[in-house]
């Protein structure tokens, strides 16, 4: 836990000061998230949980990421799903959506989060309400670490959920052409509180 927080805070530190050394290069996204799940597929079995991949139809287009920084944002959101959800799946996806660009999800049916703390999930030290009751060695530092990872890459990431106990889907999405995206402003994630959005009605 020790050795994963100083990593973590020299990751910010490199990063925040312009030192971290990234190694670009075509990427293929789908074939990392294919590793990630078969990694922790043991890890959600013991804890009774099936982890699903919705793999692309047809190949995707490369990405000019670092391979290894994406996958270590990868491992972050499908860890943190399975640690926080006691029954169900958890889902991971990745398309080429929108246009030009990779979104990479996972989608899980555990503790959600609450709609006063989503604005702060990817802020540093910062961590859901009552999530130490559930992880205690969390250090607030993840999302964080990820967040500066993908907007490195000219991406934005994000997370969706309907509430407490509701579940949660976090995500990010990248342009094909990484750090070489022209006309690019880093913004604050993309939270959003899904508020009991009614469905639509059927037509008599």
């Amino acid at each position: 836990r020790l050795i994963g927080l100083v990593e973590n805070l020299l990751d910010i530190s490199r990063i925040e000061a312009g030192r971290q050394k990234f190694e670009w290069a075509d990427t293929h996204l789908e074939d990392m998230a294919s590793t990630v799940v078969e990694e922790l597929t043991k890890a959600a079995k013991d804890k009774g949980l099936k982890l699903i991949y919705h793999k692309p139809k047809k190949p995707l287009p490369a990405v000019y990421a670092d391979k290894n920084k994406i996958h270590e944002v990868m491992m972050n959101f499908t860890d943190n799903a399975i640690k926080y959800t006691k029954t169900g799946d958890v889902e991971v996806s990745i398309e080429e959506a929108p246009k030009g660009s990779i979104t990479f999800a996972v989608k899980d049916h555990g503790m959600g989060v609450a709609e006063e703390t989503l604005p702060y999930l990817f802020k540093k030290f910062s961590r859901g309400k009552d999530s130490f009751k559930v992880h205690t060695e969390g250090t607030g530092l993840g999302l964080y670490v990820a967040r500066m990872i993908i907007e490195a890459h000219h991406g934005i990431l994000g997370a969706e959920t309907a509430g407490i106990n509701k579940g949660s889907r976090f995500f990010f999405t990248i342009p094909l052409a990484g750090p070489k995206t022209t006309n690019y402003t880093a913004g604050e994630p993309a939270s959003k509180f899904l508020k009991g959005e009614e469905k639509p009605k059927k037509s008599k």
